[in-house]
C-alpha cells in the first residue's frame, strides 16, 4: 500500500533519489518521536505525549502513512484526559502501524 503511493509520489513528485532522502528522514524522525511518546506514556506526561502525537500525525500524513497518522490524531486527541490504560493501548496501536510502515519504507528503499 505504502509502496504503491511511494512509487507514484516519486514519479509525479520528486525524483527517487530526493524520495529516498525523505524517507530516510522520515523514518529516523518518526523512531525519536515513538522514543518520546513511549518516554511520555511511562511518566504520564500528557504535553509531551500531546505534543509529540501531533507531530507524528503531521510526519505521517506528508508521507502518506494514513493509518499511523490516524491513530497518532486519536492519541493527540485524547492524551490530556483518557486514563493511561487508554494511553497504552493507543500507543500499543502506534507501535504496529510504525512497525509497518518501517517495513514498507524499507522494501522501497531497497528496490
Amino acid at each position: 500500500r505504502h509502496t504503491r503511493y511511494w512509487r507514484d509520489w516519486s514519479s509525479d513528485v520528486c525524483s527517487s533519489d530526493l524520495l529516498a532522502e525523505l524517507m530516510t528522514v522520515f523514518l529516523g524522525e518518526t523512531q525519536t518521536l515513538t522514543s518520546s511518546i513511549r518516554k511520555a506514556v511511562e511518566l504520564d506526561d500528557r504535553a509531551v505525549l500531546q505534543r509529540a502525537a501531533h507531530t507524528l500525525k503531521g510526519a505521517s500524513l506528508s508521507v502518506g502513512a494514513m493509518r499511523l497518522s490516524k491513530i497518532a490524531a486519536l492519541l493527540e486527541r485524547d492524551a490530556e484526559d483518557a486514563k493511561p490504560e487508554r494511553i497504552k493501548t493507543i500507543f500499543a496501536e502506534i507501535t504496529e502501524a510504525m512497525k509497518a510502515v518501517v517495513k514498507s519504507a524499507e522494501g522501497h528503499l531497497n528496490q
